[in-house]
C-alpha cells in the first residue's frame, strides 16, 4: 500500500488554524464584537471594515497567554486577562462614532468616550463576565486619571507583596495594548542614531506623538500632570512610553526570578513574538 505523503502546511495557514482556535476559547467576549458591529459590512465598500480591530484582540490575546503563563499567573487570572484583552476593543467602532458626533457639536470627544465605556460595562456584565474581568477593563479605560492609576500600580512593585496577581493582569493589558499595533508582528528592537537600543514602545510613540489627532489631548493632559513628581512636562505619548517601559522591567524581573531566563526589557516585545511564532509552527 502506498504510503500517504503528508503536506505541511505553511506558516500562514498554521496561523490561521491557530487564531481560529483562540477565538473559538473566546467566543463569548468575540461575540460581542459582533453585537458591538465590528463585523458589519460596509454597503458601499462591500468589506467588514472594522473587522481588523477584532483581529488585533485576538492577536494581542495571544501575547497575552504567552506572558501570564510565563508570569505563573493563577489559571483563574491567567483566562480572566486575556478575556478582558479580548474585550478592551470590542466597542471601538460605536466609542469612535459617538466621539466623532459629540466633536462635530463642538464637543471635545471625552463625553462620548465615557459614556460608550459605561454603556459597555453593562453589557459585559449582562453577558455574565465576571467582576475581575470588569476590574481590569475599568482601570484600561480612557480617561484623564488613567495613566495615575497605572502609575500606582507601578509603584505597589518596590514593597514586596503589594502587587497582587489581578494588578498584574492589569499592566499586562496596558503593556500588551502598548506594543501591538493593529494585528501586526511586532519587529525586533534596533540601535537608534544616538546609539541607544530602542524597541517597538519608542517607535509606536514616536509616530502618535507626530499624529496630529493626538496634539489636542498632549496640550490637556499637559495640564493634569502638572506638579505631579512623575508626569510633570510630559506629554501624553512621552508619558504612556515611560509607564510601559517600567511594566516591561517588572515584568522582564519576574519571569526571570520564576525561570531561568535572562530576559532584557528593551527586547521583551520580540521575544514575546518569537514565542508566539513557535507556537504557531508547532502546530
Amino acid at each position: 500500500m502506498e504510503r500517504e505523503l503528508a503536506i505541511e502546511k505553511s506558516f500562514e495557514e498554521k496561523r490561521h488554524l491557530y487564531f481560529t482556535r483562540l477565538s473559538l476559547r473566546l467566543k463569548e467576549a468575540m461575540r460581542l464584537h459582533k453585537n458591538d458591529r465590528l463585523w458589519e459590512r460596509n454597503k458601499e465598500k462591500g468589506v467588514r471594515d472594522w473587522r481588523n480591530v477584532s483581529r488585533h484582540c485576538l492577536v494581542g490575546s495571544a501575547r497575552m497567554e504567552v506572558l501570564t503563563e510565563w508570569l505563573g499567573l493563577p489559571e483563574a487570572v491567567r483566562n480572566n486577562a486575556v478575556i478582558a484583552y479580548a474585550l478592551h476593543d470590542a466597542d471601538k467602532r460605536l466609542e469612535v462614532e459617538a466621539m466623532k458626533d459629540e466633536i462635530k457639536n463642538g464637543g471635545t470627544g471625552q463625553t462620548a468616550i465615557q459614556e460608550s465605556f459605561e454603556n459597555h460595562k453593562k453589557m459585559i456584565k449582562k453577558a455574565g463576565f465576571n467582576d475581575q474581568v470588569i476590574s481590569m477593563l475599568e482601570t484600561y479605560e480612557d480617561r484623564p486619571g488613567q495613566l495615575f492609576d497605572f502609575k500606582k500600580i507601578i509603584d505597589k512593585y518596590t514593597t514586596p507583596g503589594e502587587l497582587s496577581d489581578e494588578d498584574i493582569g492589569k499592566l499586562l493589558i496596558f503593556y500588551v495594548d502598548g506594543i501591538s499595533i493593529d494585528d501586526k508582528d511586532i519587529e525586533p528592537s534596533e540601535l537608534a542614531d544616538n546609539g541607544k537600543q530602542v524597541n517597538v514602545i519608542e517607535r509606536r510613540m514616536a509616530a502618535l506623538e507626530m499624529n496630529p489627532n493626538y496634539k489636542k489631548k498632549n496640550e490637556e493632559m499637559a495640564k493634569t500632570f502638572s506638579g505631579h513628581p512623575f508626569f510633570e512636562g510630559k506629554s501624553y505619548t512621552e508619558a504612556v512610553r515611560d509607564l510601559l517601559h517600567l511594566i516591561e522591567i517588572i515584568l522582564c524581573k519576574r519571569i526571570n526570578e520564576k525561570s531561568d531566563r535572562t530576559l532584557d526589557p528593551v527586547e521583551l516585545p520580540e521575544v514575546i513574538e518569537s514565542e508566539l511564532d513557535r507556537r504557531i509552527n508547532a502546530l
